[in-house]
């Protein structure tokens, strides 16, 4: 009886050894990693390099705002009250219009400036009708 207390007792410790040890594969560290994709770097939007606006003026006046274009300006224009008004349409760029004369002559520009003209913006204003300002805009 003895031995066969042993065997049975040896039995258990085998099993338990056997069941615990994982079937000789190792550890499991659980899932493979998921790669991770780089996020992309937002581009910032460029800046136009014209705006338009329509206004139309009246009794009351009337205004319109820029945003910064190419150049990095932005401007605001306020028309007065008009007696006579009509829809006007504002081109706020960075290039001149067709038509546009160059800027003075580099030999003119230094005997009235002192230092070089750079051009930054032109706003061109058209009108779709006469138009009567009771003062400067």
């Amino acid at each position: 009886m003895h031995c066969r207390f042993l065997v049975v007792a040896a039995a258990i410790i085998l099993s338990a050894a056997l069941a615990s040890c994982g079937g000789g594969g190792g550890g499991s560290a659980g899932p493979a990693p998921i790669p991770q994709t780089p996020s992309p770097v937002p581009t910032p939007t460029p800046l136009p390099a014209q705006q338009t606006e329509t206004v139309t003026l009246g009794s009351a006046g009337a205004s319109a705002s820029f945003g910064p274009i190419t150049s990095g300006a932005s401007a605001a224009v306020t028309f007065p009250a008009a007696t006579q008004g009509a829809q006007v349409t504002l081109v706020f760029g960075s290039s001149p219009p067709p038509g546009t004369p160059n800027l003075q002559s580099k030999l003119r520009r230094v005997l009235s400036l002192g230092r070089s003209v750079t051009q930054l913006t032109f706003l061109t204003v058209t009108p779709a009708g006469p138009v009567t300002l009771t003062a400067s805009p």
